[in-house]
């Protein structure tokens, strides 16, 4: 049996404010550079583009702290 899958070549979410946390994370991960995350955001000014990263900066460090990793549950044995 052969299954086939069309996959968009850009993966774009829906909810906005996910697509601009995954353009952030991606920009800060250096996986993408910063005009690939303002297009990935739709947003022309590179001020506002700042301002976006340390709102989101300061509000995902207040959620979650320093994150989780996948080591943070592996089991010590």
């Amino acid at each position: 049996m052969i299954v086939n899958f069309k996959f968009p070549d850009k993966y774009v979410p829906e909810e906005r404010e996910y697509i601009w946390y995954c353009a952030i994370k991606l920009y800060k991960g250096k996986y993408i550079d910063k005009e690939e995350a303002m297009i990935m955001m739709d947003i022309k000014d590179e001020k506002k583009f700042s301002n976006l990263y340390s709102i989101f900066e300061k509000r995902y460090k207040k959620i979650y702290g320093n994150g989780c990793s996948d080591g943070d549950f592996y089991d010590d044995e």
